[in-house]
């Protein structure tokens, strides 16, 4: 074999009754082992190897034979020359919302196995990172095998690519074929929500410095830009009036949270006018400048909140 290795024994002996002087016969070895690589063999039949037969001369007893085997794995291509892979848009949670479907095909001489298959995806331009691996045990050679990923789609021009993982083979024949692309446009819209809220002093005091925590999560696939962050001070009315309740906005700020991601923002409240007990609610999105597929989740509050009215001494 080429690369050269050492000769293995894959079938035999044969043993004939006995062979007439100028007589010939057929002998066949059914079933002989497929290689599991490719590269050029040498097939040799031996005769009297043990030399129990008295002969003019033993130089005649072998003989040999080559084949060439062909390693090719590829993603199959249609009549019009393109990738059999297919991209397709499942739902809009952002999580495995996409299958990408190829078809993986044996063109070579000799089984592949353990053929490791690798995902790639893009958006909007962006170079393609790995998104998934697969293992594919054994194709045997003229099989095809349907592949599918599951994986994450956003909205935008999503490139997904699907390549058979050269450096985990040896001896390919034609790289060109192991690489397949297909392009999905993908419209979504965010989904903004406001997690849990914190402050970072107490007690809490008319006219001190205090800072709201809290994070800006974005369920949706598409991203969310520029998107208003409002902290307002919710109170009752004075004790000896009638009306509406109190309501102060006591702090702001814009900020960009990607699709199926989140941002944690800080924010220092302006308390100069808070002294009671105040209810602290952070609302996102209040103009509707962000198009999302549901706003009951842009608010969460913060109840029952004391702020010592200011002193004096203070």
């Amino acid at each position: 074999m080429y690369p050269q290795t050492k000769p293995t024994l894959v079938q035999g002996p044969r043993e004939l009754p006995g062979l007439a002087a100028g007589e010939s016969q057929t002998v066949t070895f059914p079933d002989v082992t497929m290689p599991d690589t490719g590269g050029r063999f040498v097939y040799t039949v031996v005769v009297d190897t043990d030399d129990t037969i008295d002969e003019v001369t033993n130089s005649n007893n072998e003989a040999t034979a080559e084949g060439t085997f062909r390693v090719d794995p590829a993603i199959a291509f249609d009549a019009a020359g393109q990738a059999m892979i297919k991209a397709t848009l499942l739902n809009a949670t952002g999580t495995n919302n996409v299958a990408v479907d190829a078809t993986l095909t044996n063109l070579g001489d000799v089984p592949v196995t353990d053929l490791t298959l690798n995902l790639f995806a893009g958006r909007n331009g962006a170079a393609p990172v790995l998104a998934g691996t697969k293992i594919v045990p054994i194709v045997q050679p003229g099989q095809s095998l349907p592949v599918r990923f599951l994986t994450t789609g956003l909205d935008g021009d999503m490139l997904y690519r699907v390549s058979i993982d050269a450096p985990s083979l040896v001896g390919d024949v034609n790289l060109s074929n192991d690489t397949g692309t297909t392009m999905l446009p993908v419209h979504g819209m965010a989904d903004l929500r406001v997690g849990g809220i914190s402050l970072d002093s107490v007690p809490l005091q008319q006219g001190k410095p205090v800072t709201l925590t809290t994070t800006i999560s974005n369920t949706g696939i598409a991203d969310a830009r520029g998107v208003l962050v409002e902290v307002f001070a919710v109170g009752a009315p004075q004790s000896n009036q009638a009306g509406p309740a109190r309501r102060y906005r006591i702090a702001a700020t814009h900020v960009d949270v990607a699709a199926v991601g989140s941002q944690t923002v800080s924010l220092p409240l302006d308390t100069s006018r808070l002294a009671g007990r105040y209810t602290l609610e952070v609302r996102v999105n209040r103009f509707h400048s962000v198009l999302e597929s549901d706003e009951t989740n842009d608010t969460a509050s913060l109840a029952n909140q004391d702020f010592a009215a200011k002193t004096v001494s203070s």
